[in-house]
């Protein structure tokens, strides 16, 4: 759901700070001299008061101004910890995806139009619905989006999706729908994961100088980039990660190269020591793992 907050233009302001000072004043007559604020002091505290936003209340409890019906209703962005989860595909291998922007107005409200964002290094607008006309989709969702699916058979909500066709891994990223309407304004969020299995994933191991040993394991053709961990011991059983990993990362053709690697000497493995390279996507539940066995024979 949307979180809601008051907005107030510059002339409700003025009329809100004419109904405080006015309280402001009355109170203080009112007051006995010793229980008495100051109306300077008064007003400043209730006018830099996250209370004032919502409600002010002399000390003699004279009166209550309510500023929710001298503002705007509109809504601020949803708190990170409350986004739903990504929505996970594997390149190549959906038909289409559906991003919602659930929603619902009051009877008595109007939608004015919705508007899909994609969020990278800047805010791309991708698809917009202005309320009575047909939806349209924009810049790198151009010929990507289904513009006669529909969400719902309710008026206001008809147009709020975006179903986008064959998405591949350009399209991933956090996407931002913000909804407009007569008397409201709200944002929500969705994150697309469209990630790729590894053109090639290798585990070595190489002797580069007297008694060193190196570990090596090598990802590539990655999208988005991995996270290679590298775990040894005597058996499957017994796995531990080996930490101070050395991690070079690349970036060819849109696609991530990972190589991470290891040196240790000899005398410090056991006689038989199994290695295994993990590589995870993160959001996702996709793994891939490499063994290798040592042997100080």
């Amino acid at each position: 759901m949307a979180v809601l907050r008051r907005r107030c233009t510059w002339p409700q302001l003025a009329l809100l700070a004419v109904r405080v000072i006015s309280l402001v004043v009355l109170a203080s007559r009112r007051a006995a001299p010793t229980r008495a604020m100051p109306p300077g002091s008064a007003l400043t505290a209730a006018l830099t008061s996250q209370a004032a936003l919502i409600a002010f209340q002399p000390p003699t409890q004279t009166g209550v101004i309510q500023v929710g019906r001298l503002c705007r209703l509109t809504s601020g962005s949803e708190h990170p910890s409350l986004l739903d989860p990504p929505i996970v595909v594997r390149n190549g291998t959906n038909a289409s995806v559906v991003l919602d922007c659930a929603y619902t107005l009051p009877p008595d409200d109007t939608l004015l139009h919705v508007k899909w964002f994609h969020i990278r290094s800047a805010y791309t607008l991708v698809f917009q619905w202005i309320h009575g006309q047909r939806p349209q989709a924009l810049g790198p969702l151009r010929h990507r989006v289904n513009l006669s699916f529909t969400a719902s058979e309710t008026a206001n909500e008809r147009y709020r999706a975006m179903q986008i066709l064959r998405p591949t891994v350009e399209l991933s990223g956090r996407y931002m729908c913000k909804v407009t309407s007569t008397r409201h304004d709200f944002t929500r969020h969705k994150r697309l994961v469209v990630y790729t299995s590894p053109r090639e994933m290798s585990i070595s191991e190489v002797q580069p100088g007297d008694n060193l040993v190196n570990i090596t394991c090598h990802v590539s053709g990655m999208y988005p980039e991995p996270r290679v961990e590298l775990y040894r011991g005597a058996n499957s059983r017994t796995m531990v990660p080996i930490e101070g990993l050395n991690k070079y990362v690349s970036w060819r053709d849109g696609l991530y190269d990972v190589t991470a690697f290891w040196v240790t000497r000899h005398e410090l493995l056991q006689d038989h020591t199994l290695f295994e390279c993990i590589m995870r996507i993160s959001d996702t539940n996709y793994m891939e793992r490499r063994e290798i066995s040592y042997s100080s024979a």
